[in-house]
């Protein structure tokens, strides 16, 4: 970890790795314990846990965990669903999937919020999409209504963020869990689905001019799912490139 300096430009490097994590964690543990909104605190672990290398996402996440077993209400801990919501954390936490991540809150262990990014080489690279997980007390036997909280231009997600699968319909069963339904989103998101959508015109633009769908896609992910930084980046890129940003497609379809 690099850090600057008070005076000056010296830059000064941490010791070793150990301090790396210790500095890091001791920040995030501080904003967990403080925070007093519960999606700010999921956010800060998931935050973190994207951060950090594989080897240390226990550390930062333990904290977390022992607030979910001890502020969690009592009603739920009670439930078939909390157990395996807690289970599922667990597996989360230790073996975290790919281009995703999920956290419950600190007052309702139900709620959880999730975080999937871009895939690259799709239109949607570089974006960070947050998601909302509302789970039933009748979980894993009914499934959570999950619905994106950051707008993406698909043709198989309402203008309120609810999604068009099968797994979280009709085709639910008890042996799928938060893991499964994050891939299947990502894969969603990789390869839409037009002959169900959930907005027609998204739909028809994929079909006749697939061109003109991902060159709308990557500029509602520029806009609304990517970080002020990598906006800069990427417009920088593009004006070097000479590629022009038709921003007059960008209409509330």
């Amino acid at each position: 970890m690099v850090r600057p300096c008070r005076r000056g430009s010296t830059m000064t490097r941490a010791s070793s790795c150990s301090d790396l994590l210790e500095n890091v964690t001791r920040k995030e543990e501080k904003s967990i314990e403080t925070s007093k909104n519960d999606a700010d605190c999921s956010q800060a672990v998931l935050r973190t846990a994207l951060r950090l290398p594989d080897c240390h996402r226990d550390h930062i996440t333990n904290a977390h965990m022992k607030r979910m077993q001890i502020f969690g209400t009592q009603s739920n801990k009670n439930t078939s669903a909390y157990h395996r919501l807690m289970k599922e954390l667990k597996e989360l936490m230790k073996n975290p999937p790919e281009y995703c991540s999920a956290a419950p809150t600190d007052s309702n262990f139900l709620y959880w919020r999730a975080t999937i990014m871009g895939p690259p080489g799709s239109p949607y690279e570089n974006g960070i999409f947050h998601l909302e997980m509302d789970f039933p007390d009748k979980y894993p036997f009914a499934p959570p209504t999950v619905r994106f909280l950051t707008r993406i231009y698909h043709c198989n997600v309402g203008k309120m963020g609810n999604i068009c699968l099968d797994i979280l319909n009709s085709k639910w069963t008890p042996a799928l869990c938060i893991e499964k339904i994050l891939l299947s989103i990502t894969s969603l998101i990789v390869d839409p689905n037009p002959c169900d959508p959930m907005r027609t015109q998204m739909a028809a633009i994929y079909l006749i001019n697939r061109e003109r769908h991902d060159r709308t896609a990557r500029l509602w992910t520029r806009r609304y799912a990517m970080r002020k930084d990598d906006q800069i980046k990427e417009k920088s890129e593009s004006q070097q490139n000479h590629i022009p940003s038709p921003m007059r497609e960008l209409w509330n379809a």
